[in-house]
């Protein structure tokens, strides 16, 4: 069984990837809302709220 150390230890490690994936996914939104234009991005929000 492992000690409690080595099982925050891994539970840290854990938490770090998922933050560093975290970033590269609001890098990745960040590109794409560049891409796609703010105005474009509120007719979608308009055309989503009337359905």
């Amino acid at each position: 069984m492992a000690t409690p150390g080595a099982i925050a230890k891994r539970t840290e490690k854990r938490q770090i990837e998922i933050l560093e994936a975290v970033k590269m996914l609001e890098a990745e939104v960040a590109d794409l809302k560049t891409k796609i234009g703010e105005p474009d991005v509120i007719e979608l929000k308009a055309e989503i709220d009337e359905t």
